[in-house]
C-alpha cells in the first residue's frame, strides 16, 4: 500500500481544471426523470436526481442517450420483486436501454466506510455507479460480432474495465466541483480514493507488475489501452462487483 500511496503522491501535481457547463435536461429526459418521480420512493427519486445534478457529465450523457432513445429510464424494487437472473449477483445493472435498480443496493450506496484517516471529503457513490452503467450502454458489447467465447469475454471484460475507468473520472470531476470547482489537495484526493466503494479495481490495477494503471496528473485516469488492460488484469483476480 505504500508503495502505491508514493506512486499516486508523486503523479498527482496540482492543476487547474476548467468548470463544465451544467446542462438542463431535454424533453426526453425530463419525461424520464418525470416517470421516475411517479415509481420510486422520494428517498430513491432524490438520490437518483441529486447525483445528476451534481455531475455535468452525467448530465450530457443522459441528455443524449435519452434523445438518441438509447436511454429510456429506470426500474427500481426490492430486490425480492425483480426476476431477472442478474439481481442475483448485481445490484444495479443495465436491461436493455434501461438501468434497474434494487432499492437495497441504492441504500447501500449512501454508506460510506471510513477506510481512510480524517475522512472528511467523500465519494459519491451513486454518480459512480451511473456513470458506471451509463458507459454500458454507450457501449454495448455484441456476441455475435465476435468470432469465439475467448474473444468476446476478453471485449466484455475490457469494457469492464473502461467503464470503471469512465466512473472514476466522473465521480472525481464531481469531487472536484464539490470542493467550489478547484483540482483537489492530495489529502482530499486520497480521501477520496480510498473510500471509494469501488477502489478495489483502481488500487489492484495500480498493483499490476508489467503494466500497472496510470493516474494523469489531475488525479483523472485516461482510458488508453495499458490502463484498459491494466483494470482488466485486476478484475480477472477480483470477487464479481455489485453492478455489471
Amino acid at each position: 500500500m505504500k508503495n502505491i500511496l508514493a506512486r499516486i503522491f508523486v503523479a498527482f501535481i496540482i492543476c487547474q481544471t476548467p468548470a463544465l457547463a451544467v446542462e438542463p435536461p431535454n424533453a426526453a429526459m425530463k419525461s424520464i426523470l418525470h416517470e421516475l418521480k411517479g415509481m420510486a420512493s422520494p428517498d430513491d427519486f432524490q438520490q437518483i436526481s441529486d447525483a445528476i445534478a451534481l455531475s455535468e457529465t452525467l448530465q450530457r450523457e443522459l441528455n443524449e442517450l435519452a434523445g438518441k432513445n438509447q436511454f429510456t429510464g429506470f426500474s427500481i424494487l426490492p430486490r425480492e420483486q425483480l426476476t431477472d437472473p442478474e439481481t442475483k449477483i448485481f445490484g444495479g445493472f443495465t436491461q436493455g436501454s434501461k438501468i434497474v435498480f434494487a432499492s437495497e443496493f441504492l441504500k447501500e450506496l449512501k454508506k460510506v466506510h471510513h477506510v481512510f484517516p480524517n475522512s472528511d471529503f467523500l465519494p459519491n457513490n451513486t454518480v459512480f455507479v451511473l456513470s458506471h452503467l451509463l458507459y454500458h450502454i454507450r457501449n454495448p458489447v455484441d456476441p455475435f460480432e465476435y468470432t469465439s467465447r475467448d474473444t468476446f469475454v476478453e471485449a466484455k471484460l475490457n469494457t469492464e474495465a473502461s467503464a470503471f475507468i469512465h466512473a472514476w473520472n466522473t465521480m472525481l470531476q464531481v469531487a472536484e466541483r464539490s470542493n467550489n470547482a478547484k483540482p483537489l489537495s492530495m489529502p482530499q484526493y486520497m480521501t477520496l480514493l480510498m473510500n471509494a466503494r469501488y477502489r478495489f479495481a483502481l488500487l489492484k490495477a495500480m498493483e499490476q507488475k508489467n503494466l500497472p494503471l496510470e493516474f494523469s496528473p489531475s488525479g483523472s485516469v485516461e482510458i488508453n489501452d495499458e490502463n484498459i488492460r491494466a483494470v482488466a488484469a485486476a478484475l480477472r483476480k477480483s470477487t464479481v462487483a455489485d453492478i455489471e
